[in-house]
């Protein structure tokens, strides 16, 4: 009986899983959305794998079947995620990402920056992949201006204008209306996470690479923004991803250093200085030309094309030996 129910994804006393563990794509908007009737948003996909993971999580002992099922997730959507980014064959894919709160109303000026920020930064404009947490808030603003990049930027404000303060099944029907206008559209990728149950998805990024491991989520989607991560106002989950991010500059993680860009040069120096704390670790490891202060869409475009992800020196090791370690030496100093 036990090995029955192992089979069919299911444990003594649980429901069957509602996600697929060996998954081998990354998810759209429509099939996240799956099953919403109109009026219930708890109804779709993907609020459907949060409660399941919810009730998971209460469960004491933690389920080893269950849990080798979701890192068997979220392993194959990772590898998705590398082939969507690096196609064999095809040209690498320029990632920069946006970071900033999930809860900044649209019709505030932060929101519509970032939305002529990543409309700008997308094909045809410019030539970046534009990269998000998958959430609503600045995430959302980011997806909204790179999904509406072929179009002319005059559409982006009648575009926010008309979402509005939607929430709920208003808002997701919104957001199909909008899609249904403009099948024509640029791509973007979002890395959420069913970890945090107060966010859900927003509904214009192409390619979701949804994970329900965080920790794995949050170091990932700063590993595959090469190009840079732009930081507009946001709160702790912002914060965490400046100095993970300064982590994996300083330690050179993934044989990158990239830019970090501040959107809002009052906000993180005064209101959430940020930016002075990690301006006296970039100085001290050496990157600090790599990070850019700035006010306007213009000086962020301009940070990023003056200033290319810069790979980790040939040669360049840690120094190990038993009960001790220390930095890399770069045989260029």
């Amino acid at each position: 009986m036990h090995l029955l129910l192992q089979c069919s994804g299911m444990t003594q006393g649980q429901p069957r899983r509602p996600f697929d563990a060996k998954r081998e794509t990354l998810y759209t908007t429509e099939e996240l959305m799956a099953g919403f009737d109109g009026h219930d948003v708890m109804t779709s996909l993907d609020q459907r794998i949060q409660v399941y993971l919810d009730e998971w999580k209460k469960q004491r002992p933690r389920d080893l079947d269950e849990g080798l099922a979701q890192r068997e997730h979220d392993y194959r959507i990772e590898e998705a995620l590398q082939g969507f980014i690096a196609p064999p064959g095809e040209p690498t894919r320029k990632v920069v990402g946006i970071m900033g709160s999930h809860n900044i109303p649209r019709l505030e000026g932060a929101y519509k920056d970032v939305v002529h920020l990543a409309w700008r930064l997308s094909p045809p404009q410019d030539d970046y992949t534009v990269l998000t947490g998958g959430g609503l808030g600045i995430m959302e603003a980011a997806s909204l201006g790179a999904y509406l990049a072929p179009q002319p930027e005059a559409v982006l404000d009648d575009a926010i204008g008309f979402l509005g303060e939607k929430e709920d099944a208003a808002y997701i029907l919104a957001a199909r209306e909008l899609r249904t206008r403009f099948p024509e559209h640029g791509d973007s990728i979002a890395v959420p996470t069913w970890s945090y149950s107060h966010e859900p998805i927003s509904q214009f990024s192409s390619h979701i690479a949804k994970h329900f491991e965080n920790s794995s989520r949050e170091e990932g989607l700063l590993a595959v923004a090469i190009h840079g991560v732009i930081y507009a106002p946001g709160g702790a989950g912002t914060l965490q991803e400046i100095f993970q991010d300064a982590a994996q500059n300083t330690y050179w993680s993934f044989k990158w250093r990239s830019p970090m860009i501040f959107l809002g040069k009052d906000y993180f120096t005064k209101r959430f200085p940020a930016y002075q704390l990690l301006m006296k670790r970039a100085e001290e490891d050496g990157y600090a030309d790599m990070v850019g202060l700035c006010d306007t869409i213009d000086e962020v475009i301009d940070f990023l094309h003056g200033c290319e992800p810069r790979p980790m020196p040939a040669g360049f090791e840690p120094q190990r030996a038993v009960g001790r370690s220390g930095p890399g030496v770069d045989p260029n100093t």
